[in-house]
């Protein structure tokens, strides 16, 4: 993911979830279960933050990225497949195993019957 990309990720997760701000209530990074409406602050502030270490720390702001995400589908604010799509590049489509296999077998028999033209020709074997 570019540092271009990766920041417009993070400027819509923060629009979507609103205002945030870092708690400053140490204990906060204690608690097991510290509530929604605190994650949301919490990873909202995050998506702001991961911004200013662009670009000379794109691997932080990855890892940053990917608790947010975590965070967004647990809180059921975006589906794997919204959060899969927001991470392709522009314009790119998700393709399955199936899709990407079934590809790459077309390629090889468009690749062997380029071959045998080739060699047909070479040998003087052209089907007239």
């Amino acid at each position: 993911m570019t540092p271009e990309k990766l920041k417009s990720v993070l400027v819509a997760y923060r629009e979507l979830l609103g205002r945030g701000d870092r708690l400053e209530d140490a204990n906060y990074y204690l608690r097991m279960n510290p509530g929604r409406t605190n994650v949301i602050r919490h990873i909202s502030w995050m998506c702001e933050e991961a911004q200013t270490f662009l670009p000379r720390k794109v691997e932080k702001a990855m890892r940053w990225l990917g608790f947010v995400q975590g965070c967004l589908w647990c809180l059921s604010l975006k589906s794997l497949n919204d959060l899969r799509d927001d991470s392709m590049p522009d314009g790119e489509k998700f393709k399955s195993i199936t899709q990407v296999d079934a590809e790459k077998a077309e390629e090889e028999r468009r690749h062997k019957a380029v071959e045998a033209a080739v060699l047909a020709i070479r040998t003087g074997k052209v089907n007239k």
